[in-house]
């Protein structure tokens, strides 16, 4: 627990080299995994969004984090995707004034079949627990059920 704020003391510098493409400088931590299971817990969301018809309009797996950017970086690189993390807009109240806060939210989005077939690998090895672990069983089942 001693160092659990010196997790990240080389924010700035990890998100420096991941802007700059130079992944080789992204050293992950030797718990990077089982933590990433549990971020994914904590913050992802599992989609399978469906027409009328009850054809698959949509798949995605999402993940979105404050201010820490590094972090979605690392996650994207893991997943080898080639998607943009996108920066949410400001928040509009009823009133029509923007919420002014301290807070970037960044959210990631992995949709393509390479960063499905390296999360179902992830999660083969480190699996997610409780009510995360269904709505991820779902749309597991369903893109298995698909390739077959």
């Amino acid at each position: 627990m001693s160092n659990r704020e010196k997790i990240f003391n080389n924010k700035e510098k990890l998100l420096e080299a991941q802007l700059q493409k130079q992944t080789k400088f992204i050293e992950y931590p030797f718990y990077f995994k089982a933590w990433l299971s549990g971020f994914i817990e904590a913050e992802g969301n599992f989609s399978l969004v469906f027409n009328k018809e009850g054809r698959l309009r949509k798949s995605a797996f999402a993940i979105g984090q404050n201010d820490e950017l590094h972090l979605l970086n690392m996650v994207k690189f893991y997943f080898q995707s080639e998607n943009k993390i996108l920066k949410d807009k400001p928040k509009i109240n009823p009133t029509g004034i923007i919420k002014i806060t301290d807070l970037n939210h960044y959210r990631l989005f992995l949709y393509n079949a390479l960063s499905r077939k390296l999360l179902f690998e992830h999660f083969n090895s480190y699996p997610l627990l409780g009510e995360k672990k269904v709505s991820y069983m779902k749309f597991f089942e369903y893109h298995n059920n698909i390739n077959k």
